[in-house]
């Protein structure tokens, strides 16, 4: 029985075998795969649609939760002048909520209403001061509070239109 035997099968088993012992070994031992270089990752669920984008672009990168719609319902990344931003939007795809820098490279936080339009603004002015807005649905400024170029508290309330009714800067009283 034994001048039956293929050595050769015996060899590629015994390797085959010693293979597989040396791969579990090195994955049991080594949970880092080191460094991994891509463009994007996409996650997705059972279905096979996205819910989950992790993104490289030319000016940096962006993190994005997708909804059962296949809309973005959060964005976590970077803008085209490098600074940091987070976005929400509703169930629609809407802007809603926007944390990130202001145009003074302060800290800005907006919020729109359903349809997308500006309602509130806190944040940092061009003079590096704090401030809040508020907006009409139109978009119309009709309130700020906030700090002037001299370090003063100032309020503002505005008609509909966006025109100044009543402020006061300090002490100072103004009214139209």
């Amino acid at each position: 029985m034994l001048k039956n035997i293929d050595y050769k099968s015996v060899i590629i088993g015994s390797l085959s075998t010693l293979c597989i012992f040396l791969i579990m070994g090195a994955a049991a031992e080594r949970n880092n795969l080191g460094n991994i270089t891509v463009d994007s990752i996409n996650v997705v669920d059972e279905n096979g649609d996205t819910r989950v984008t992790l993104k490289s672009l030319q000016f940096g990168g962006f993190i994005a939760a997708v909804n059962s719609l296949g809309e973005a319902s959060t964005v976590f990344g970077v803008d085209e002048d490098g600074t940091g931003f987070v976005q929400t939007f509703n169930e629609l795809g809407e802007l809603i909520t926007h944390l990130g820098a202001s145009s003074s490279n302060g800290g800005v936080v907006k919020t729109r209403n359903a349809q997308g339009v500006l309602t509130s603004y806190v944040g940092t002015s061009v003079d590096g001061n704090g401030i809040i807005k508020t907006f009409n649905e139109n978009e119309k400024m009709t309130a700020f509070f906030g700090t002037d170029k001299d370090q003063e508290g100032m309020l503002l309330l505005s008609d509909k239109n966006g025109d100044l009714n009543w402020g006061r800067f300090g002490k100072q009283e103004i009214k139209h």
